[in-house]
């Protein structure tokens, strides 16, 4: 199964959400799993376990639920919040490379200010995934 988390981030930095896996780390603003220091503007995805599995007994087949949070950082309250609303719906029930995200929330959540006053929101998807 490829990683849905890279697949994303490979499609937001497509459609111009940011810098994703350039050679010259320092001007990368899309990361996995962690915040940077820097840049101070940045997204960050997050996956999870997610769901449990549907699987088919006596069969290699089944789909898989992970979760995907994407989390976006800003200095600007407005500007996070505007970039976590047009990323839930640019992702919402698309598919990247046979893996279809689905909205599990109704719009981004504010999870506060960073230890440098930069904004946070997340949107939370759930993906589904077919394992063959």
């Amino acid at each position: 199964m490829a990683d849905i988390g890279t697949d994303v981030a490979a499609y937001l930095a497509a459609q111009g959400y940011g810098i994703w896996k350039n050679a010259n780390s320092s001007l990368n603003t899309i990361f996995l799993d962690e915040f940077q220091d820097l840049p101070d503007n940045q997204i960050v995805l997050f996956t999870g376990g997610g769901l449990e599995p549907d699987e088919v007994q006596g069969s290699a087949a089944a789909v898989d639920y992970p979760s995907l949070d994407v989390q976006v950082r800003n200095s600007s309250k407005a500007t996070a919040r505007t970039k976590a609303e047009e990323i839930r719906v640019l992702l919402d029930c698309i598919t990247i490379n046979d893996a279809t995200l689905y909205n599990a929330s109704s719009a981004p959540v504010y999870l506060g200010r960073d230890d440098t006053n930069r904004h946070r929101f997340v949107v939370m998807f759930t993906v589904v995934k077919e394992r063959v």
